[in-house]
């Protein structure tokens, strides 16, 4: 007896885009090309469709590039832009740029630790988990990852002309391996054993 979750138990599925009845186990419709699951990039080509399968990870698409920076964008956006000009009324010298560091951190830290995302996370449709559990990450997983982003801001406190080269550098160490890993697995994650996976998928 087949699996209620199986594509056999699922029947015929229909392709929104042409209407032709397709069986659950394909990835692209074999009539007009339509991407019909998350873990396939469907893209024009000479002669049709080409289709490529997506980076993946425990049958979740993981989220691409742009909404990794949109996530991070957004929670800049939202926490870091009012965490700011809060420290910069209450907060006087180079304490300030610790101070923001340390709200950023406990912002991004219970957050992961609470719900799995941020709310950056929540507009690009981005989850984090642990790699092994496959579920929320634990408390000292959301800590570390945490700390290790930022780590570069602490960096511009003593010095902050010399800081800013430094923290810039910092930043490429532990982003460059989301742009040229399989996983898009950052210095952070890796650190922290999680991974950042689609939550629409």
């Amino acid at each position: 007896m087949a699996d209620a979750r199986s594509p056999e138990a699922q029947g015929p599925r229909t392709c929104a885009w042409c209407a032709a009845k397709v069986t659950p186990d394909l990835l692209m419709c074999p009539n007009c090309g339509t991407e019909l699951s998350g873990l396939v990039e469907v893209r024009p080509g000479r002669r049709g469709p080409r289709a490529r399968a997506r980076p993946s990870f425990d049958g979740r698409a993981l989220p691409d590039l742009g909404a990794r920076w949109w996530g991070r964008v957004v929670d800049s956006l939202i926490v870091g832009l009012p965490a700011g000009l809060l420290v910069r009324v209450v907060v006087h010298g180079r304490a300030r740029v610790a101070a923001g560091a340390i709200l950023v951190f406990l912002y991004e830290a219970l957050c992961y630790a609470m719900w799995g995302r941020t709310l950056g996370k929540v507009v690009a449709g981005t989850r984090l988990v642990g790699r092994e559990s496959r579920d929320r990450p634990t408390v000292e997983q959301a800590l570390l990852r945490a700390l290790v982003t930022s780590v570069p801001t602490l960096v511009l406190v003593p010095k902050p002309l010399v800081g800013i080269l430094l923290a810039d550098l910092a930043a490429i160490i532990i982003y460059l391996p989301v742009v040229r890993g399989r996983e898009r697995r950052g210095l952070h994650d890796l650190l922290a054993g999680t991974i950042v996976i689609s939550a629409r998928s």
